[in-house]
């Protein structure tokens, strides 16, 4: 769970309670969702704060949280050492999605540029 703060040092203390409180309706959300939900999996997790300078696209963090941990929903998500890195995966990704119905047309402009 990803929870968007300007103050990312005080942020776990602060929201303590709304944190948990959110985290235990996700639990619940899922034991009805999923037969072999075990009950406590969310409200179990360690919660800890990402290291971020002011201004440093919070959004990118969070939308990473959410691709790459959709399928599993257990893994740790590390420390971003390079943004421009992750933004442009990001745009990769959803642009290349076979869901994308513009994906032949941007295929076609990126012919020339790719092996």
């Amino acid at each position: 769970m990803v929870m968007d703060s300007l103050d990312t040092i005080t942020t776990l203390e602060v929201n303590k309670h709304a944190l948990t409180k959110m985290v235990m309706a996700m639990d619940l959300a899922f034991i009805r969702l999923f037969d072999n939900w075990r009950v406590y999996t969310f409200t179990n997790w360690t919660r800890r704060v990402l290291p971020m300078p002011l201004h440093h696209s919070c959004g990118i963090h969070m939308l990473m949280a959410i691709k790459r941990n959709a399928q599993t929903f257990v893994t740790e998500m590390g420390e971003v050492t390079d943004m421009e890195h992750e933004r442009a995966w990001l745009l990769c990704e959803d642009v290349m999605s076979e869901f994308n119905e513009a994906r032949p047309y941007v295929q076609e402009l990126i012919k020339d540029f790719c092996l």
